[in-house]
């Protein structure tokens, strides 16, 4: 959006120094020891046989994890150090980073946005305490809503390729990507420049999966893909959502196969998703109609931003086999609408909430201590504020002074 100035790069180099330096050796047990197997396995036997050690992963990840096996001579020195995996993750929070930095003009503002994700211990926890790597995808999914908001279609595009390959997880946002990229176009896309754009995605994606395509091993990622949707049949696993606040007990131990009135608890759980994305889409799906009709009315930008942070939040809110990790890319478009609405409040309750969800997994900056608001469904409500909140925001008109079109 706005170039960034030198003082807000050094400073954002300056906290990953730090962290670089400081990174603790912890982690969440069972994901570090996948991580240290099957970065061992491409040590031992080759990148192009990953897929042969059991992975789940998606190739992003994989080549995180290669190029990470290169500054080892030996599995047993690999997995003595697995934590240090953490210093190339920490490159997705910082360039994550940088680009919500790079939404704000003035000097203190760019610092200032640096830091409510750089010395946040909400955003950090999934990469320095738990040893996970959404931060990257989630990034690159932001990059790319930037990227499309500048009408740089081709990095747009690009930018969200990198992250489906980094997570399926980004496959949320596609349907939203889509129609403000319609939006964008004007509705009068160009075939031939998209006809080009699709055939360089599709070489990328043939380079991406090149050594997987040579060593035969494509079947393998497509049962990873396949086992996506039902690996986890419970209502949830640590989510602190919709079904904390209508249900009691262990939800881990509660399969979703449950019925309730004819339907599946994954079935009501989708339908109370669809028909909330409804509301969201809506106010986009009636300016394009309204352009259509060749009416000039404008979508706003902080209301793209909601478009996207609610796309995720609703998927996580009221889905069942949910993890409490899965919110995360909603941190950066969250702080967009913050930096543009001066809700700053409504980016602190959703740390909040992620905090302590994501503390009551794995323990680290509160260390294990309840609170009062440390209560499944009282994490619950804190998200569902949220939820609300940007909904109400993306229905409430705006005024013209303040508007600023997508």
């Amino acid at each position: 959006m706005y170039k960034l100035h030198p003082s807000t790069i050094a400073l954002g180099l300056f906290l990953y120094a730090i962290y670089f330096v400081l990174v603790p050796d912890c982690g969440h047990v069972y994901d570090n020891q996948c991580w240290s197997d099957w970065a061992a396995y491409y040590l031992e036997k080759g990148f192009r046989h990953s897929y042969e050690s059991g992975t789940n992963y998606f190739p992003g990840h994989l080549y995180q994890l290669k190029l990470f096996s290169l500054f080892f001579d030996s599995k047993e020195d690999l997995a003595a150090h697995i934590y240090q995996l953490k210093r190339i993750t920490l490159l997705g929070d910082l360039v994550g980073a940088f680009l919500l930095a790079s939404c704000a003009r003035v000097r203190w503002q760019q610092h200032a946005l640096l830091l409510v994700l750089l010395l946040n211990p909400a955003f950090l926890h999934n990469t320095l305490v738990w040893g996970q790597f959404d931060t990257v995808f989630s990034a690159l999914v932001f990059g790319s809503f930037i990227f499309l908001h500048k009408r740089r279609y081709l990095l747009s595009a690009i930018s969200y390729l990198l992250a489906l390959n980094f997570k399926f997880q980004a496959i949320l946002f596609l349907p939203a990507m889509v129609l403000l990229f319609v939006y964008a176009s004007g509705l009068k896309p160009d075939w031939r420049k998209i006809l080009r754009g699709l055939a360089i995605l599709v070489a990328m994606q043939l380079v991406i999966l090149a050594p997987f395509i040579v060593s035969k091993s494509m079947g393998r990622l497509w049962e990873v893909v396949d086992s996506l949707g039902g690996r986890y049949s419970y209502l949830s696993l640590y989510a602190d959502n919709f079904w904390y606040l209508s249900m009691s007990g262990n939800l881990r131990l509660t399969g979703d196969f449950n019925t309730w009135m004819g339907l599946t608890y994954k079935t009501w759980g989708l339908i109370m998703t669809a028909a909330t994305l409804l509301l969201v889409f809506f106010p986009l799906l009636l300016v394009l109609y309204k352009r259509w009709k060749g009416q000039m009315v404008t979508y706003d930008l902080e209301d793209a931003a909601g478009l996207l942070g609610l796309s995720v939040l609703a998927f996580f809110f009221f889905s069942t086999q949910m993890h409490e990790r899965y919110t995360f890319p909603a941190f950066y478009f969250i702080a967009f609408i913050a930096l543009q609405s001066r809700w700053w409040w409504l980016f602190g309750v959703f740390s909040m909430a992620y905090l302590l969800n994501n503390e009551r997994a794995l323990p680290h900056f509160l260390n294990g201590v309840p609170t009062i608001l440390s209560s499944p469904p009282a994490v619950a409500v804190l998200y569902l504020i949220v939820l609300v909140s940007v909904l109400v925001r993306l229905w409430m008109p705006k005024k013209s002074a303040v508007r600023t079109g997508f």
